[in-house]
């Protein structure tokens, strides 16, 4: 049992970068906060580079050289995982967390069978630096943890953790390549399978997400479209919901901003989508093209 915990039970994190090793770090640092400390935490990088020379001597840290994408380094991490281990929890690489997020994590499922996956509550999704950030989670820490909770349809992919024995049969989907659009919708959608998903309001944390080592505008663009058609052609799901909740307020977006928005490539979007339009109505739904554009 580790020391200042209620549980036996074995946590590991895994973290998938890819060219922001700064930004890495402080994430990692941040993990190393938690009270107690995972059990293992597994950093998923595709070269060398991808991390400073100082995160390998950090405790409990494996460092891991996989291959390039999300959902290829998630499940390249899931292969390492020590076999004692029982809940996985994935963060993206730019995530700051109050000290006891992993505690609630793991008290919340070690209370419900029924949930196999959970997500906590994100003060901020983007918007802000990494000193806003620790602000934000530092004033959580002074104000009582909530202990409301809720079932959803889906969790924050940014976020998410999941029973080691739901990973045995369920891994993300390496046809969702690179930054991997929707990859969390999909994976949802696989784990409702063997149970319920949960948000959990005391797991506080904030996504800085940050901007640099993500993929272009016309790769983006193009994942928007491919990628929302080929999950629910997978799933069986709503086509007409597909056109209106994914499809039309990206390509709305995509279309009325581009003049103007200057954080986002909005025209390259734009161009991705055209194509990822034409390539569907010639019956061609391949989200792996990405990786040749």
């Amino acid at each position: 049992m580790r020391e200042g915990d209620d549980d036996a039970t074995r946590h590991a994190v895994i973290i998938p970068s890819l060219g922001r090793p700064q930004v890495l770090m402080e994430t990692v640092k941040n993990v190393l906060r938690q009270e107690p400390l995972p059990d293992e935490i597994l950093v998923v990088i595709t070269q060398e580079s991808d991390a400073s020379p100082e995160l390998k001597e950090l405790p409990k840290v494996r460092v891991i050289i996989g291959r390039k994408g999300l959902t290829l380094q998630r499940n390249d991490g899931i292969k390492k995982l020590s076999p004692e281990i029982q809940y996985v929890t994935f963060f993206d690489d730019d995530m700051e967390l109050h000290k006891h997020y992993l505690k609630q994590i793991r008290t919340f499922l070690n209370a419900h069978d029924e949930v196999v996956l959970a997500c906590g509550k994100l003060l901020a999704n983007g918007g802000l630096d990494r000193n806003e950030a620790k602000s934000l989670v530092q004033e959580s820490e002074q104000q009582p943890l909530a202990d409301s909770w809720t079932y959803r349809e889906w969790a924050y992919g940014c976020n998410m953790s999941v029973r080691r024995s739901v990973l045995s049969s369920t891994g993300f989907d390496e046809r969702l390549r690179l930054y991997a659009w929707l990859e969390d919708s999909d994976f949802c959608m696989a784990c409702k399978e063997h149970g319920k998903i949960a948000k959990l309001d005391a797991a506080v944390g904030v996504h800085l997400m940050v901007s640099s080592g993500r993929v272009s505008g016309v790769r983006m663009g193009y994942s928007q479209l491919v990628n929302s058609y080929y999950i629910h052609k997978k799933w069986k799901r709503s086509m007409w919901g597909c056109f209106r909740g994914l499809w039309m307020p990206a390509l709305v977006a995509n279309l009325l901003k581009w003049p103007f928005d200057r954080q986002v490539d909005r025209l390259g979007r734009l161009r991705g989508n055209l194509q990822a339009i034409w390539d569907l109505a010639r019956g061609k739904c391949e989200p792996e093209r990405i990786e040749k554009m």
